[in-house]
Protein backbone atom coordinates (compact mmCIF):
# COMPACT_ATOMS: atom_id res chain seq x y z
CA UNK A 1 0.00 0.00 0.00
CA UNK A 2 1.24 3.71 -0.77
CA UNK A 3 -0.58 5.99 0.69
CA UNK A 4 -1.25 9.65 -0.56
CA UNK A 5 0.58 12.16 1.60
CA UNK A 6 -2.66 13.26 3.78
CA UNK A 7 -3.11 15.38 6.23
CA UNK A 8 -6.18 14.78 8.62
CA UNK A 9 -7.33 16.29 12.10
CA UNK A 10 -7.65 14.12 14.56
CA UNK A 11 -11.63 13.72 16.12
CA UNK A 12 -12.46 15.70 19.53
CA UNK A 13 -8.64 17.37 19.83
CA UNK A 14 -8.86 19.37 15.96
CA UNK A 15 -5.23 18.15 16.32
CA UNK A 16 -3.18 18.06 12.80
CA UNK A 17 -2.33 14.24 11.56
CA UNK A 18 0.04 14.65 8.41
CA UNK A 19 1.37 11.35 7.51
CA UNK A 20 2.64 9.80 3.98
CA UNK A 21 4.47 6.40 2.88
CA UNK A 22 8.26 5.29 2.93
CA UNK A 23 10.28 2.78 1.31
CA UNK A 24 10.94 1.85 5.19
CA UNK A 25 7.14 2.25 6.53
CA UNK A 26 3.50 3.09 4.71
CA UNK A 27 1.95 5.04 8.00
CA UNK A 28 5.22 7.83 8.80
CA UNK A 29 4.60 11.38 9.61
CA UNK A 30 3.17 13.08 12.76
CA UNK A 31 0.58 11.67 15.10
CA UNK A 32 -0.12 15.05 16.30
CA UNK A 33 0.97 18.55 15.77
CA UNK A 34 0.05 21.97 17.16
CA UNK A 35 -2.34 22.36 19.76
CA UNK A 36 -5.71 22.06 17.59
CA UNK A 37 -7.87 24.21 15.78
CA UNK A 38 -10.76 26.27 16.44
CA UNK A 39 -13.92 25.44 15.70
CA UNK A 40 -15.93 28.56 13.56
CA UNK A 41 -12.46 30.14 11.83
CA UNK A 42 -10.50 29.91 8.76
CA UNK A 43 -6.91 28.32 8.56
CA UNK A 44 -4.46 28.32 5.68
CA UNK A 45 -3.31 24.88 5.98
CA UNK A 46 0.06 23.82 3.68
CA UNK A 47 1.95 20.75 3.96
CA UNK A 48 4.81 20.11 1.92
CA UNK A 49 6.79 16.67 1.17
CA UNK A 50 10.63 16.78 -0.20
CA UNK A 51 12.36 13.37 -1.43
CA UNK A 52 15.33 15.62 -1.93
CA UNK A 53 15.16 17.35 0.87
CA UNK A 54 14.55 14.08 3.01
CA UNK A 55 11.38 16.01 4.91
CA UNK A 56 7.91 17.12 5.68
CA UNK A 57 6.96 20.79 6.56
CA UNK A 58 3.56 21.75 7.98
CA UNK A 59 2.27 25.77 8.21
CA UNK A 60 -0.48 27.11 9.67
CA UNK A 61 -1.84 30.80 8.04
CA UNK A 62 1.78 30.68 6.33
CA UNK A 63 3.74 30.46 10.22
CA UNK A 64 5.85 26.87 10.06
CA UNK A 65 4.86 24.84 12.74
CA UNK A 66 6.91 21.78 12.70
CA UNK A 67 8.68 19.42 10.80
CA UNK A 68 9.48 15.38 10.47
CA UNK A 69 12.75 15.08 9.38
CA UNK A 70 13.99 11.64 7.84
CA UNK A 71 16.42 10.00 9.36
CA UNK A 72 18.29 7.36 7.17
CA UNK A 73 18.78 9.54 4.46
CA UNK A 74 20.85 7.32 2.43
CA UNK A 75 17.79 4.17 2.63
CA UNK A 76 15.01 6.05 3.40
CA UNK A 77 12.91 8.04 0.28
CA UNK A 78 9.62 9.07 0.18
CA UNK A 79 7.12 6.90 -1.85
CA UNK A 80 4.41 8.93 -3.93
CA UNK A 81 1.79 7.53 -5.89
CA UNK A 82 -0.71 8.80 -8.66
CA UNK A 83 -4.27 8.13 -6.85
CA UNK A 84 -6.59 10.92 -6.89
CA UNK A 85 -6.74 14.01 -4.76
CA UNK A 86 -9.14 14.00 -2.38
CA UNK A 87 -10.04 17.48 -0.85
CA UNK A 88 -12.54 17.08 2.89
CA UNK A 89 -12.87 13.12 2.46
CA UNK A 90 -13.63 11.31 5.00
CA UNK A 91 -13.72 7.46 4.76
CA UNK A 92 -16.11 6.74 8.15
CA UNK A 93 -18.11 9.27 9.08
CA UNK A 94 -18.74 11.71 6.01
CA UNK A 95 -17.11 15.03 6.05
CA UNK A 96 -18.92 18.06 8.32
CA UNK A 97 -17.47 21.49 7.34
CA UNK A 98 -16.79 24.12 4.79
CA UNK A 99 -13.42 24.07 2.64
CA UNK A 100 -12.69 26.91 0.42
CA UNK A 101 -10.95 27.71 -2.53
CA UNK A 102 -9.23 30.70 -3.59
CA UNK A 103 -7.00 31.76 -6.53
CA UNK A 104 -4.37 33.75 -5.75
Amino acid sequence: MVRTPILQLIPNKSKLHARFTGNWGNDVGFGEISDGLLLNKWYHLTYTLSDPEKRLDIYIDSKWIGFYSIQNVQMHEVKFNDAPLHIGRSYRNGFDGEIRYDLL
